[in-house]
This record gives structure tokens, sequence and C-alpha cells, in this order.
């Protein structure tokens, strides 16, 4: 473990990664927090977390949270010494029974949590989130649209419409319009075929009503055409980008339920996933989540949303996609003991960072980078 002076390594987070050099080596004697406000030796720190807030360099904890960190300890001037930890999970335990003075990383605020351990005001503000793959269509998945019972029964009802009017316009225009035959059978042909042209606007001309009667038959079915048409392009507007918009059946957390999930033991994922009766695939890590999806051993992953970004990026070509809604909204804070008392303290710091738009341009430096 390491003893790092107020600032002595603060520079190496604020440049974003990668980041060379350390924090200084230096024996120490068990930190202790007194009974009353005074803390009597450097505080003792787990780091846990993901990428981009917690990020090992060379050994060395770098990333969003510990930039933040240490630029609030450059300001309060005091010491504290870092030791990693494996979950998110383990270092509220280990903050809750005194083993740990604080927890950084990526830590949700929750009620649950936040019985059992302090936390300062929120540095991010993140959400869950869900990634699935994306699905790849058959030719037969792009047709299917066009061979459903509704489309087909919607074709079928625009043909029964087009006689209709093929037939009144046959009898009202037969015995004096000498475009269109008195013979039944060719007769209706003949108006059916003005009824198409008169819908789709094409209007050729060779064939057009004579009489009054003719004429409010056709003006009427102008009017009625208008509404047929709009309708007939809406739902092949939608089918074709339902049908572009497929990924695999996973869209939302309603999705989860009876699904493989992997999610990253300690985490609030889990509970989230159980929530949605989702099967659980349970990782030691994001990029083993995520991996396990590849590999089609789970259908989707859940994890904070800035992570689950950042770490799909970091990947390359995966097929994965993020699905756009976000679930349980939720704070990064530090977590404190509840004798430890220094969160007015380290509220401030927190505070001065915001205001001086320091809080901003760590996390800009990193989520840009």
């Amino acid at each position: 473990m390491s003893v790092v002076g107020a600032g002595e390594t603060r520079a190496q987070d604020a440049e974003g990664p990668p980041a060379e050099g350390g924090a200084s080596q230096a024996p120490t004697a068990s930190p202790s927090v007194g009974d009353a406000d005074e803390v009597t030796g450097p505080l003792r720190v787990g780091v846990t977390g993901s990428a981009p807030f917690v990020v090992d360099d060379d050994g060395e904890p770098s990333g969003i949270s510990v930039a933040i960190w240490r630029a609030m300890m450059e300001s309060t001037g005091q010491e504290y010494e870092l030791v990693e930890v494996a979950s998110p999970d383990e270092a509220i335990d280990r903050v809750e029974s005194g083993e740990l003075d604080v927890a950084v990383g990526p830590l949700s605020i929750s009620s649950e949590r936040a019985e059992r351990v302090a936390f300062t005001q929120p540095y991010y503000e993140s959400e869950l989130a869900i990634a699935a793959p994306l699905g790849e269509l058959t030719l037969a998945d792009h047709l299917a649209p066009f061979v459903s019972k509704g489309f087909l029964g919607g074709v079928a009802f625009l043909l029964l419409v087009l006689f209709a009017v093929g037939a009144v316009t046959w009898a009202v225009e037969r015995k004096h319009n000498d475009s269109i035959s008195q013979r039944p059978l060719h007769g209706i042909a003949t108006g059916v075929w003005l009824a198409l042209v008169t819908m789709t606007t094409v209007g050729y001309g060779d064939r057009v009503p004579e009489t009054p009667a003719g004429r409010v038959v056709i003006g009427i079915w102008m009017l009625v055409s208008l509404v047929v048409v709009s309708s007939l392009t809406a739902f092949l507007a939608t089918a074709l980008t339902v049908s572009e918009l497929a990924t695999g059946g996973i869209e939302g957390a309603t999705d989860l339920a009876g699904r493989r999930v992997a999610v990253v033991d300690g985490t609030t994922s889990v509970s989230f996933a159980r929530r949605f009766d989702a099967e659980l695939a349970r990782e030691p890590s994001l990029a083993d989540a995520v991996q396990a999806v590849i590999d089609g051993e789970a259908e989707a992953v859940v994890y904070d949303r800035p992570i689950l970004q950042w770490q799909l990026q970091s990947m390359g070509d995966h097929g994965l996609h993020v699905v756009e809604q976000g679930y349980d909204p939720l704070g990064y804070g530090f977590a404190l003991g509840r004798e430890l008392r220094l969160d007015h303290e380290l509220d401030a710091a927190l505070l001065g960072l915001f205001e001086s738009g320091e809080l901003d341009e760590l996390v800009a430096r990193w989520l840009d980078s």
C-alpha cells in the first residue's frame, strides 16, 4: 500500500489516460479515526470499480473517481493510502466494518447502502443500461411484414373496394360512355382501371367519367383514395422501420424475463436483473460479462451506462448495441464510515471542484480520451 500525501499524484490523473509516475512510497503506521471530528492518521481508502472511473495504470490507480478524490484531498490537505478492493459490495462491507475509512469508485448511492455507510454528494449522474446483440435479419425476416395477416387483409380489402368502385362506375356510365363496354366483365374491368389510375393520381386520360352520376362516384373515390393511400404508406413505412430495428428480441427491461443475463457480482446490476425475473449469469468483471454475451453464453448484459459504453468501445467489433432507454437513475459518491467525521469537509471540497469547473474538466478528459 502507498501513503499518498495530498496532491502528490494528482497531476497524473488530471492529464487523462495513460499517465506515468506514481505515488511516493513511505512506511506508515496503522491509520485510525478519532472518536470526535479529528482524523489521527492517513485515511484508509479502498479503490474499486471499472474504467473509466477506476483504471489500473501499471499498478497505480487512476481514472475519473481517483482523479476527483485526489483533487479533493489536495484541497483538504488530508493524507490517505489507496487499497485495491475487488468489488463495490466488498468495499461497502469493509467501510461499514471499519476496516476502511473511505471507498472510492463508481459507487451507486442507494437507500440500502445509505443505511450502512455515509455518502458524499454525488459527483457523477448515471443510470443502468442494457446491451444485447444486434439481430441478423434474413430475407424471410424482411419479407415477413408483407405476408402478415394484417397486410394481406388490407390488400384484399383494397381490391374489394376497387372492384366495388369499378362496378358502380360501369353501372352509371355504360349507356353513356363509349369508352366503357356494356358487357359486364369487360366494362367492370374498365371501371376498376379508372378507379386504380384515379387512386394513384396517374391520370392517363384514356378513361374518364362522362355522366354526372359517374363524376360523383369518381369524385367521392378521389377523396376516399387519399385516406387509403396514406394509410397504406404509413403501414409500409412502419413495417420497414420495425424490420430494420429488430435486434434479437431485447429492447427493454421487460424483455429480460426468463432470459440469461450477464451481471457483475457485487453491483446493482444483480438486483436489477432479479427484479425483472432474468436468469443470472454472474461474472467477476464487466469484460467477462460482455464476453459472455459475445460468446452466446448470455443474451444481454446489464451495467452502468457510461462504463458499459466505455467497455464496448474498447472491445471493437462485438455486434452488441446499448438499448436507448435507461433505468434506475443513480449518482456516484464516495462512501464513508459513519464514525468518520469528514462528510461536510469532503462535500465542501467536492462543491469547490464543481463551482470552479475542475470537476467537469476531470470527467471530460477521461470520457473524451
